[in-house]
């Protein structure tokens, strides 16, 4: 994971919360995945596949929420809101079994 351009955090727009925006975002990751269909064509196999992007874009209001119903009300979640994403991602498929390849 790769950040090249980090906005710095918007004004809070109401108390305790900050926006955020990330752009240029290089991301790669790899994975393998057993699948199995039923049906006319029941089909199972198992992918090996690496998903990337290297011009993703995100993000988002971030707010700090206390459940504390008197003061002093501390905060114990973080809350992610308005959260928005372009990921631009490309898959490629690595290996895996003969459906796989099809």
């Amino acid at each position: 994971l790769h950040v090249g351009k980090l906005g710095p955090p918007a004004a809070p727009a109401e108390a305790g919360a900050w926006g955020f925006e990330a752009a240029d975002v290089a991301l790669s990751c790899l994975g393998s995945v057993d699948y199995a269909s039923s049906g006319v064509l029941s089909l199972s196999g198992s992918a090996d596949a690496k998903v990337s992007s290297s011009s993703a874009a995100f993000g988002g209001k971030v707010r700090f929420h206390s459940s504390d119903a008197t003061e002093p009300r501390l905060p114990d979640a973080l809350l992610l809101e308005a959260c928005h994403s372009a990921l631009s991602a490309q898959l490629q498929i690595l290996g895996g079994s003969a459906w796989t390849q099809i």
